[in-house]
Order: structure tokens, then sequence, then C-alpha cells
């Protein structure tokens, strides 16, 4: 399994570009549809990185 430190870019208060709810913080990432840095609340954050980490699936 991949770690990693969440010692990435933050912007505060304001909407997940995934679910659009309104959090305290937001990390910054890169979406590898688009090429552009979107911010992502921390729960889908994770899901981001799990996505990345086990991207042939779980049985994979």
């Amino acid at each position: 399994m991949v770690a990693q430190e969440r010692n990435v870019d933050r912007a505060v208060i304001g909407s997940c570009a995934d679910c659009g709810a309104l959090v305290d913080q937001r990390m910054a990432c890169v979406d590898v549809a688009t090429h552009s840095t979107v911010e992502l609340c921390a729960t889908c954050w994770n899901a981001y990185r799990q996505r990345q980490v086990f991207s042939a699936g779980c049985c994979g």
C-alpha cells in the first residue's frame, strides 16, 4: 500500500469540487481527466487516493 503524507496544498473554507460539501479545509489534487487542480474535502481526497492505489479493483 502506498502511503502519502497529507503535506499538500490546502485551501480554507469553501466547497469540495467533487461532492460540493462546504468544509473548513480542502486538499488540492490533480484531476487525471482534465489535468487541472481541484480542491477536495478530506472524505473525497481519501476516496481519490484509494482509487489511485487500487486502480485494478479490490480483487485485481
